[in-house]
C-alpha cells in the first residue's frame, strides 16, 4: 500500500506546483497622424510587447505606445502615427 501511495502523492504535489498556461493574443492598434488611439483590453495583462511595427512612424514604448492600468481592465494606447501588432499575455508568464 505504501509503495502505491507515495508515487501518487508525489504526482499530486508536482501537479499543484505547475502554473496555469498563459493566454496569448495579438492586438492590432493604430494611430492616425498625431491622434491617440486607445485599444481596450478585456482584463489586466501581465505583459505586452510590440510584435510587428506596421507604420513608418516610430513605435517606442513610453513615447508612442504603452499600457494604462484601469479598474477591471487595461488599455493599450498608441499615438503619433504608431501602428503595430502587439502580443498580449494574460495569466502566468
Amino acid at each position: 500500500m505504501k509503495s502505491v501511495l507515495l508515487p501518487m502523492l508525489l504526482l499530486a504535489t508536482i501537479g499543484a506546483a505547475v502554473p496555469a498556461a498563459a493566454e496569448i493574443t495579438t492586438v492590432k492598434c493604430e494611430s492616425k497622424d498625431k491622434d491617440e488611439r486607445v485599444c481596450t483590453l478585456p482584463k489586466h495583462v501581465n505583459q505586452v510587447v510590440l510584435r510587428q511595427q506596421l507604420s513608418d512612424h516610430d513605435c517606442t514604448r513610453g513615447r508612442n505606445w504603452d499600457v494604462r492600468k484601469k479598474s477591471g481592465y487595461d488599455e493599450l494606447w498608441v499615438r503619433n502615427g504608431c501602428r503595430a501588432e502587439f502580443e498580449v499575455r494574460y495569466g502566468n508568464r
